[in-house]
């Protein structure tokens, strides 16, 4: 079997996408192979250069988040049979709840065990800054992302509570702060930077379903998506 010119033409225009992927993922190693063979160790600033392309790239990734990937969720979930729309919207609220609930766990599990970020004392002095909160707060709070108040604020942060360290022992008021026990200190809300994908997620997929439900009449929105 012969393979023309014309097929092969034919194959890198159709898998051109795929193809470049390829060549980028084996230029990238070689390219970080080469650099590694410099006998001087580099710089911080030297390794900005480097990964400043890279970091471009990432960027432009993140920024199709909110203007393709939930239009386009918008416009599955709504084009989708009725009875349909329902458990797929629930089993992607439950793939996602279950995936990040036991990430939540892993992650309280590897700070009881190990430890992360702590600087010992071979290594330096430096005081490892982290923040304080218990696992029924981290719970409550990926609850709290699927409903966020506002979508423009959530492309660009989330909630989380934070707690208040009480520095001493005090009991104001009828309050008890025992420092040793978090359930006692106080707490307040706050925003971090970070897009809120939770719940993009879950509105995307809610206002799939209600246009769904509203038929011909959400048709046009629908329309808007694709």
């Amino acid at each position: 079997m012969s393979i023309s010119r014309e097929k092969m033409v034919s194959c890198a225009k159709s898998s051109g996408m795929t193809l470049a992927t390829m060549m980028g993922v084996v230029g990238g190693v070689i390219f970080g192979l080469v650099l590694r063979t410099r006998a001087e160790p580099w710089t911080e600033r030297e390794v900005m250069y480097v990964a400043y392309a890279g970091e471009l790239f990432l960027r432009m990734l993140k920024a199709l988040i909110l203007p393709l990937v939930i239009p386009s969720l918008i416009t599955a979930v709504g084009s989708l049979d009725l009875s349909l729309s329902g458990k797929v919207g629930g089993r992607a609220i439950g793939y996602y709840m279950g995936t990040t609930f036991l990430a939540v766990i892993l992650g309280v599990v590897l700070v009881t065990t190990i430890h992360p970020g702590v600087v010992t004392d071979d290594k330096g002095t430096s005081k490892v800054e982290s923040r304080n909160v218990t696992t029924p707060d981290t719970l409550m709070d990926l609850i709290r992302q699927m409903f966020p108040p506002n979508l423009i604020q959530a492309t660009m942060q989330q909630y989380r509570t934070s707690l208040i360290y009480p520095g001493s022992f005090s009991n104001k008021s009828g309050k008890v702060r025992d420092p040793d026990d978090m359930t006692t200190w106080a707490f307040k809300g706050e925003w971090s930077n970070g897009s809120n994908i939770l719940g993009l997620v879950f509105f995307a997929i809610i206002l799939g379903i209600a246009l769904a439900k509203l038929g011909e009449k959400g048709k046009p929105l629908l329309k808007i998506g694709r």
